[in-house]
């Protein structure tokens, strides 16, 4: 009789065990990684459909220095972010550039309440820039030498990823970028 139970329950734990890892496997397929090369046009583009996407929160980790047709000069994605802003109260935005420049996006954004933005000193090696919304729900990924106009991108995507897989998720597709510009942004002045 003992040594029934205990293969009911040895049964028991291996098939809770393997419907966990099937469910987290099912997980991992609601996650959709693309991406090419970059172009201003491009990241426009992404930044304004993560801007869209975004419920509560956007992460932006990038150089911030004047290059021709970026987005931080574009009155459309300023625009959005305001209007974003506006719609939705709960929204914040948190930027880390490491370029301390005066750029439209910073000049036209930086008293707004929800938005804060923190510069570094200038960055000149190869480094992985990021859009993030949501804590990993989405993400755009560039890696580029500073001011280089060739840059690779990949995008992310958790949408279709089951909210109580979500943040086991993002973590792994995302958590090293978001705590990159955590530690970048901690450590930055105001």
């Amino acid at each position: 009789m003992l040594g029934a139970l205990v293969a009911l329950a040895v049964f028991a734990a291996c098939a809770y065990f393997m419907i966990a890892e099937f469910s987290r496997g099912l997980a991992k397929l609601g996650v959709d990684r693309f991406g090419g090369k970059n172009s201003s046009e491009t990241a426009k583009d992404y930044f304004k459909k993560l801007l869209r996407a975004a419920e509560r929160k956007m992460i932006i980790y990038d150089d911030g220095n004047h290059m021709e047709d970026s987005l931080y000069a574009d009155v459309e994605v300023i625009a959005a972010v305001r209007e974003k802003l506006v719609a939705f109260p709960e929204f914040s935005v948190q930027c880390f550039f490491n370029d301390d420049e005066e750029l439209p996006f910073r000049d036209e954004l930086a008293g707004h309440a929800r938005v804060e933005i923190r510069t570094g000193t200038g960055n000149a090696s190869r480094d992985t820039h990021c859009k993030i919304i949501d804590d990993g729900r989405m993400g755009y990924l560039s890696t580029h030498d500073h001011g280089d106009p060739e840059r690779d991108y990949e995008v992310i995507d958790c949408m279709l990823v089951p909210d109580k897989h979500l943040g086991r998720v993002a973590r792994k597709e995302l958590g090293e970028h978001i705590d990159n510009f955590n530690q970048k942004f901690s450590a930055a002045a105001a």
